[in-house]
C-alpha cells in the first residue's frame, strides 16, 4: 500500500494543520470615526475590505491563525463559506 507524499488540501472552512481557529468579533464606532476592526491578542486589525464593512458590526467570526506567525491570519464567517479578509 502506497502512502501519498502529501496531505490533500483542507475542505472549505476547515483549518489546515498548524492553523488555530480563534473566535473574534467585529467592532466599530462610526459615530466616533472608528472603522470596523477585530481585536486579536491586544492589537486591533483592519484592512480596506473590513474597513468598508460596517454591516459586520458585532458579528462573531473565525480567525484562522498561523501558529508559526501570529501576525497574520485570515477572517472567515462562522459558517466557513468564504474568506472575509486576510491580514498579513
Amino acid at each position: 500500500m502506497l502512502i501519498p507524499p502529501y496531505l490533500p488540501p483542507p475542505l472549505p472552512g476547515v483549518a489546515a494543520i498548524g492553523i488555530s481557529v480563534i473566535e473574534v468579533v467585529v467592532r466599530c464606532n462610526l459615530a466616533e470615526g472608528r472603522r470596523p476592526y477585530v481585536e486579536y491578542v491586544g492589537p486591533h486589525y483592519t484592512n480596506p475590505v473590513l474597513a468598508q464593512s460596517a454591516w459586520l458590526k458585532d458579528v462573531a467570526m473565525d480567525a484562522h491563525v498561523d501558529n508559526n506567525d501570529l501576525r497574520s491570519f485570515e477572517l472567515f464567517f462562522k459558517s466557513g463559506e468564504r474568506e472575509v479578509a486576510s491580514f498579513v
